[in-house]
């Protein structure tokens, strides 16, 4: 037999056991994204999946404009927020957004800072192509519709290899 000390303290783990099973159950019927609130079990929801693509962008890029070979762009991406800058002193940060169901894959960057005032909180949108370690984007240079190829007439034209 439990002291009556022991008892209590074993019915508080059973509670707080029985707690976390009911709250996992609860979880696992309304899916993998439920959220439970208690006191005693909290289930977070599991985080979006990163596109295959988005993955395989992560990291730091080197490229040009281009036929324009003198300006060399650098632009790193972690996670979803993209950092670039220009050799000319132009920067660019913002968070990317992929449709990797589009073709071309579309992709939308919302400028949370940059050296142009006017385009802090747009969002410019464009297509990219990924081979590899090489990478072609067009970005439309006016918030309106998608590039539907990778031509200097349709936005800015960017090519870079993974640094």
């Amino acid at each position: 037999m439990f002291s009556r000390g022991e008892a209590s303290r074993w019915a508080t783990v059973f509670a707080i056991a029985a707690l976390a099973v009911g709250a996992l159950a609860c979880a696992t019927a309304k899916g993998p994204q439920a959220v439970v609130k208690s006191k005693q079990a909290s289930l977070v929801p599991a985080p979006k999946p990163q596109s295959t693509l988005l993955n395989q962008l992560q990291g730091q890029w080197v490229g040009h404009p281009g036929a324009n070979e003198s300006e060399r762009w650098e632009w790193t991406i972690k996670r979803d927020i993209v950092d670039a800058k220009t050799s000319d002193g132009d920067f660019y940060k913002g968070t990317i957004r992929l449709d990797d169901q589009a073709r071309p894959i579309r992709m939308d960057v919302k400028l949370t800072d940059s050296s142009d005032p006017n385009l802090k909180g747009q969002t410019v949108r464009g297509i990219v192509r990924f081979d590899g370690n090489k990478v072609m984007m067009c970005f439309n240079r006016t918030e309106g519709d998608y590039p539907t190829s990778f031509d200097s007439s349709q936005g800015l034209v960017l090519t870079g290899e993974k640094k």
